[in-house]
């Protein structure tokens, strides 16, 4: 299985982490992007202090095998997430800001989180 995990600035960013968790432990094959807001609200929330652009994944996963996860920065819109074309079996945004709610309802994606969500909708 193959899915992509988004986690906006929303509070809740627990959820997203053990959603990530569970999902490589049943070793699925995971595309994560953390907004730059995600990274501030997880310290606040989580205490986890990580960079959007080029996280510490230890710091999210703890010691688990990283084979399945493959991380995207935020602002990569050449990521192959973006693509329509990228196959997928689900995207998951835990925790969704409504800002982000709101882009990917109007069709503006400005970042690579709602351009994915965008092309998981199409």
């Amino acid at each position: 299985m193959r899915f992509i995990l988004a986690q906006t600035g929303a509070s809740g960013q627990i959820y997203g982490l053990r959603l990530l968790q569970k999902m490589l432990a049943a070793q699925a094959q995971v595309s994560l992007c953390l907004s730059e807001a995600a990274c501030l609200t997880m310290a606040l929330e989580c205490n986890i202090k990580i960079n959007a652009h080029s996280p510490d994944l230890m710091k999210l996963i703890g010691d688990k095998n990283f084979e399945n996860l493959r991380y995207f920065a935020p602002r990569e819109i050449a990521a192959p997430i973006a693509s329509g074309s990228n196959p997928h079996d689900g995207m998951v945004i835990a925790p969704c800001s409504m800002g982000t709610l709101a882009r990917i309802a109007a069709g503006t994606a400005d970042d690579l989180i709602s351009r994915a969500a965008d092309v998981s909708l199409k």
